[in-house]
Order: C-alpha cells, then sequence, then structure tokens
C-alpha cells in the first residue's frame, strides 16, 4: 500500500514536471532532452501553484462539457422521441447516431480551450521565471 501510494504521487509529480514539454518544442522549437529539461525548469520551485493552475482550467472545462453535453442530450432526447414515436427503428437509429456523434463534437470544442490554457500557463511561467 505504501509502494502503490509513492507511486502515484512521483508519477503525478512527474507528469505536472514534464507537462509543459510540448509547448517548448512548439514555442520555443526545443527538441528532446532539452525540451523536457526547460519544462522542468519552468516549474521547480513553484510545483504546486504550476499544478492548481493546470488543474484547475482543465476541471471547469471538463465540467463545462458535461454539463454542454448532459443539456445536449436531454434537447436531442426530446426531439428524437418526438420524431420517433410512430418508427421504433427510426427512434433507435437517432439515439444511437447522437450517443456518438455528440460527445465526439462537445470534445473538439473544448480540446482546443484546454490547450490555449496551458499555453497561457507556459508563457505566463516564461515571463516570470528566472
Amino acid at each position: 500500500v505504501i509502494g502503490l501510494a509513492v507511486s502515484i504521487v512521483l508519477s503525478i509529480r512527474w507528469s505536472v514536471l514534464f507537462t509543459l514539454a510540448p509547448y517548448a518544442l512548439l514555442l520555443e522549437n526545443k527538441h528532446g532532452k532539452s525540451a523536457l529539461t526547460r519544462s522542468r525548469e519552468l516549474i521547480l520551485g513553484r510545483f504546486w501553484a504550476v499544478l492548481g493552475r493546470i488543474a484547475i482550467p482543465k476541471l471547469i472545462f471538463l465540467l463545462v462539457g458535461i454539463l454542454i453535453m448532459g443539456v445536449l442530450s436531454y434537447l436531442i432526447g426530446i426531439v428524437i422521441s418526438g420524431v420517433g414515436t410512430f418508427n421504433s427503428d427510426l427512434m433507435i437509429r437517432l439515439q444511437t447516431l447522437s450517443g456518438s456523434v455528440f460527445p465526439i463534437v462537445v470534445a473538439a470544442l473544448i480540446n482546443p480551450l484546454i490547450i490555449l490554457a496551458d499555453v497561457i500557463v507556459y508563457r505566463s511561467l516564461k515571463e516570470t521565471s528566472v
């Protein structure tokens, strides 16, 4: 149990330390190990602040996505039940289609916001780094 707890803590720490490496590659053209090193340099000494700055926007966008998906699912369910009252085969097909398409659409709308939040965090850390 102790080993599991330690591995979870170390995994979270490692994930946060190196989560900004792709942005070091894209924004500063640092490749490979230098991108990992740059990400670690920006985060060292500010671990908890960076963890909050990375996690909070993602959680907010996730909750907004779940809310949008719930509202869309409810509204589409009403429309489908109204349209498919005479044809149960059509109703089942529309429910299956909406159940697979709308989560993809919501994810496609939310993911750019998550990436934009990470880019803002990276630029902020880069400006305030020593």
